[in-house]
């Protein structure tokens, strides 16, 4: 497995605001299909998460960040479950 780097990127306000809209964008499409309210904020708080670690307008980067992505508590690596939510609301 790579191990992947615990990068944070709110040292980029460039990426940081792109990212922020990527994740408006999303959210305004989400609520334009009539999801429920529980799936909106589901989406909104995986995606701020994915924000942190990498550039949401970069599909590979996050197809490899959730792929090689460690639970921080245990530096185990994600459970399918939880790489599956992240793929549901990058989608």
């Amino acid at each position: 497995m790579i191990p992947t780097k615990t990068l944070l990127l709110d040292d980029d306000p460039n990426t940081q605001a792109l990212n922020e809209n990527l994740i408006i964008n999303s959210l305004i499409h989400v609520k334009a299909e009539g999801k429920a309210e529980n799936t909106h904020k589901s989406i909104d708080r995986n995606l701020k998460q994915l924000s942190q670690h990498v550039n949401l307008a970069q599909p590979r980067e996050v197809k490899n960040y959730i792929a090689n992505a460690v639970n921080q508590k245990t530096k185990e690596p994600l459970s399918n479950a939880t790489k599956n939510k992240l793929c549901f609301a990058y989608d």
